[in-house]
């Protein structure tokens, strides 16, 4: 991690890396609306809406975070190494789960998604293609309980073809205004699930539980009473720390060696 992580409440916004000029602005001015609200802006740093969105938090003298790709140390796109130096000279963060060194692969993109969802309060999906990133970040929100909207546009524009998608599809609440987003509670998370960046006795609880050997989602729900929601979040949370891992059915474990992880 590089900078300091700004505390919730805090607002995702994804979206295509190649935008029209309409998408620029309007994640610019989601972003600048947010800002202006208290929320800290969530993206990816990638090009296109996530650059627009760091830069519209930023020009509106905000904090973001970066969720990139690339290990600790590596820009990625190169491009954009102004500006992740503006983003931590305005007290924002640049968080990774990669070895520092490391360039950016696909599935790194992919992996990475579930952090931004994972760190937002609220998520906004500006433009889309019906196959995107933007949309596997808004169906990991979907799958941790956070709340999903969407920009929607024309049907004959392929651009607008995510957002539109999730709106008919009920993954997502339609943008009516860019104050839409931020009408919703930021208190999204339990009471008990509060904390995101600190271990609590929550987060103990469910490491506890874990060993060497697997255990399935649906196997500590039983054994907390947590609802899946908040129980993946926690699991997010300590994967994410570098305190728990994943065998190929998604089972959790602990790592046996507990390094931290670069994330936090």
């Amino acid at each position: 991690m590089c900078g300091d992580v700004p505390p919730p409440p805090r607002v995702g916004i994804v979206g295509t890396r190649t935008p029209d000029l309409t998408g620029i602005e309007t994640a610019r001015l989601l972003a600048r609306e947010g800002v202006g609200r208290g929320w800290c802006v969530v993206s990816g740093g990638a090009a296109g809406i996530d650059a627009a969105a760091h830069e519209g938090c930023i020009h509106a003298g905000g904090r973001t975070i970066v969720v990139s790709a690339a290990g600790a140390g590596v820009a990625y796109p190169p491009i954009h190494a102004d500006l992740f130096s503006r983003v931590l000279g305005q007290g924002g963060a640049i968080l990774t789960e990669r070895e520092p060194g490391q360039k950016p692969y696909r599935g790194s993109f992919l992996a990475r998604n579930r952090i931004i969802a994972a760190l937002s309060d609220i998520l906004v999906v500006v433009q889309a293609r019906f196959r995107s990133g933007a949309l596997n970040t808004a169906r990991w929100a979907n799958k941790i309980g956070v709340p999903v909207f969407a920009v929607p546009g024309s049907p004959q524009n392929p651009l607008h073809a995510g957002p539109n998608a999730l709106v008919s599809s009920g993954e997502a609440t339609i943008v009516l205004d860019l104050g839409t987003p931020f009408g919703a509670s930021p208190g999204k998370v339990d009471r008990e699930v509060q904390g995101l960046l600190d271990l609590d006795e929550l987060h103990g609880k469910v490491l506890g539980l874990l060993g060497t050997q697997p255990a399935s989602v649906e196997e500590l729900a039983c054994m907390t009473g947590l609802e899946p929601g908040p129980l993946l979040r926690i699991l997010l949370h300590l994967e994410f720390k570098g305190l728990i891992t994943r065998d190929a059915t998604g089972a959790c474990l602990k790592r046996l060696d507990h390094r931290q992880g670069s994330m936090y």
